[in-house]
């Protein structure tokens, strides 16, 4: 698999898109796994968020429960407040069923407006693919012109270079040490044709990141 055939997927931040709230303090039990694959350098709750990326799900009282906290638009992807961590429709989860993709799971939830009416047709989703580690010093470097004088250039990773020797052969998935989530060419087609909402895709030779 060629990383142009890659693409790195997200939360599209639609202007309106409603966004929940936990509605409970996340404190169980923090998984080695979890705790291994961020090497000590976050907050604990943090590590609560990429058990739950990564489908590590032992010791987790579900259904979680969130609440409404603003906006009025619901899409096929809603915010809860982490970078990589959402909400996805039942209909997202039908194309990845229907289309047999693997790497991924989901978890149980109950959502909640703010006047108690409870909100259905969502799910936790996590990524259990996994492929190497990026080496960024492999990516090519870009000068990009500042935001204020474009006469000034900044440096730029381009591209992301991940250890493709190591891909468990997931349609969906995660690079070792790193929070992205990944997809094949496949997947990109058939949730761009299945008009999935509030879904971005960057193809992993086209990323931009600051060197910096």
């Amino acid at each position: 698999m060629e990383l142009s055939e890659i693409y790195r997927f997200g939360n599209r931040y639609t202007r309106g898109q409603v966004q929940f709230d936990e509605m409970a303090d996340w404190n169980w039990p923090c998984s080695s796994e979890a705790f291994e694959r961020l090497g000590g350098k976050i907050e604990y709750k943090e590590y609560l968020s990429v058990m739950l990326e990564m489908g590590s799900y032992e010791g987790i009282p579900f259904p979680l429960e969130f609440r409404h906290l603003y906006g009025k638009r619901y899409y096929d992807i809603l915010h809860i407040g982490y970078v990589t961590l959402f909400l996805v429709s039942d209909r997202f989860l039908e194309v990845l069923e229907t289309n047999h993709f693997t790497g991924w799971k989901s978890y149980p939830v109950r959502l909640f407006e703010k006047n108690g009416t409870e909100v259905f047709g969502y799910n936790g989703f996590s990524v259990t693919g996994k492929a190497g580690k990026i080496d960024w010093e492999k990516s090519e470097v870009v000068q990009i012109p500042g935001p204020i004088d474009e006469t000034i250039t900044y440096p730029y990773y381009k591209g992301i270079p991940i250890d493709m020797s190591k891909w468990d052969g997931s349609d969906i998935f995660m690079a070792e040490g790193c929070r992205f989530y990944f997809s094949t060419e496949k997947v990109y087609k058939v949730l761009k044709k299945a008009k999935i909402t509030n879904i971005e895709f960057e193809r992993t030779t086209e990323f931009l990141m600051s060197k910096d």
